[in-house]
């Protein structure tokens, strides 16, 4: 099988914006879907506690969780 036999499945889009409430409003008005996709840091999450990191550790990552969100996004889609 070559690259040429397949073809991508296309199921995110998250983009950054840093007024990401304000994004996602004129989406919602837009009628386009959109979620938090990262919820939280991964070095937060529950699994990785047991290393020890604490908020502040890896403000980028931090900084760009609230700045992420996920738009609707699917192979189906059309254009308008």
């Amino acid at each position: 099988m070559t690259a040429l036999d397949r073809t991508h499945v296309y199921h995110l889009c998250v983009v950054r914006a840093m007024q990401r409430e304000h994004f996602r409003k004129k989406l919602k008005e837009l009628g386009v879907a959109s979620a938090d996709y990262y919820p939280y840091p991964l070095h937060l999450a529950a699994p990785c506690q047991k290393l020890g990191w604490k908020a502040g550790t890896l403000p980028v990552a931090e900084q760009a969780v609230n700045e992420t969100v996920a738009v609707a996004f699917y192979p189906e889609m059309t254009e308008e």
